[in-house]
């Protein structure tokens, strides 16, 4: 039966958990953890095959991960942090006319944003080019307006 020897298990382990300060994946010290105690186990029963040595070190390695990470990572340590979102404010409304097209933007805090519902002008007969609207919301990069 061909065995590996119990120190290069144990060595190997150490490697691995050294490894970790250089990746930081929180992940390959656990499997060093699994290297480590198959070494042990391996140096009180000296006649295990390697394939078994391999794969106490594996189970270990995986069920440690498994219940180190829950236990030492945090769990919103992937969510990324919120950033600035345009939410709204006062607008100036532009009308232009491109080849018998109407084209409707609103100027809001120095951008020019489509308009998502340029319908409001059939209903707001007032609104006109220059007019002053509240930019609601965007959607889908257009600005939802209604008169001030």
């Amino acid at each position: 039966m061909i065995s590996i020897d119990w120190w290069i298990l144990v060595v190997l382990g150490v490697v691995l958990i050294t490894s970790e300060l250089l990746v930081t994946a929180f992940v390959l010290m656990w499997f060093g953890f699994g290297f480590v105690l198959s070494g042990m186990v391996s140096y009180f029963a000296p006649s295990l095959n390697w394939g078994i040595q391999v794969l106490i070190a594996a189970v270990v390695g995986g069920v440690s991960l498994y219940i180190g990470r829950r236990f030492c990572v945090q769990s919103d340590n992937e969510v990324n942090p919120q950033i600035y979102t345009f939410e709204g404010g006062l607008g100036e409304l532009v009308i232009r006319d491109d080849n018998g097209h109407q084209l409707v933007s609103v100027r809001c805090r120095g951008t020019y944003w489509s308009v998502a519902n340029p319908q409001i002008l059939q209903q707001h007969p007032g609104l006109v080019h220059g007019s002053g609207v509240s930019v609601e919301k965007i959607i889908d990069n257009k600005a939802v307006i209604k008169p001030l």
